[in-house]
């Protein structure tokens, strides 16, 4: 699973974020370790890799942590507290990743009110998945734009387990809800059910992300879907 999801700091370290500075200055504090999810405390002659964290007064966080031999980083993040915001970049094994977590994270429900529902896919359909096609129930599901055959293909190429989260061994199922209206377009992401800010933040990441081509069709007429998905983060 590790080859598939990739993503979080020791527990030290990120209940550290949270700590306000009283002193009204910025605060930096460098560590030394070897073993990226290891994390075992080393002195600064024997380290593979060093970790950079600097907190301003407002409780703003940037992380650096750089791979000592190669002069590399392997993970530039920015925390509001311990919610990942900004534009993150993070070394995977298949090379670097740029991911945006400059988005609000939002939790509630992403349902349709009672004024919109009927323009969704009427309940009574009971499809299990509404981004496959039924032809047999004459439903046409959205077509993607990302150039993956199917939601398990994007998962796959796109979905980054949080490093901290690693560390920590924090792992969990977060339901995320999304509409997607008659053209295609995703609107109303929400964390429905979540685990926690990391997890919860990458599994709304993901979703923005998603692309269709075109909308859902039943019975030959363009509609509304909401839709719901369990991510997974399992090590």
């Amino acid at each position: 699973m590790r080859s598939i999801l990739l993503f979080l700091l020791s527990g030290l370290a990120i209940n550290g974020f949270s700590q306000q500075d009283s002193t009204g200055l910025p605060r930096t504090t460098k560590s030394y370790f070897t073993g990226f999810f290891e994390r075992v405390p080393a002195q600064k002659k024997g380290a593979e890799f060093v970790e950079l964290v600097k907190t301003t007064p407002d409780s703003m966080i940037h992380v650096e942590i750089r791979h000592v031999s190669l002069d590399q980083i392997v993970l530039d993040a920015f925390f509001d507290k311990k919610e990942p915001v900004g534009i993150w970049y993070y070394h995977l094994n298949s090379g670097g990743k740029i991911l945006n977590y400059d988005f609000p994270l939002v939790y509630g429900s992403a349902a349709p009110d009672s004024i919109e529902k009927a323009l969704f896919i009427p309940d009574s359909l009971a499809i299990i998945n509404y981004l496959m096609s039924v032809p047999e129930k004459e439903y046409l599901a959205p077509e993607f734009a990302t150039g993956d055959a199917d939601l398990a293909g994007f998962m796959q190429n796109n979905l980054v387990f949080p490093y901290y989260s690693m560390v920590n061994q924090e792992t969990g199922r977060v339901l995320v809800g999304l509409q997607i209206d008659e053209a295609g377009n995703i609107s109303k992401i929400a964390v429905e059910n979540g685990v926690n800010t990391l997890l919860d933040k990458e599994a709304m990441r993901i979703m923005k992300k998603i692309r269709f081509k075109s909308g859902a069709r039943y019975k030959g007429q363009p509609v509304r879907l909401y839709y719901r998905l369990y991510i997974s983060f399992y090590l």
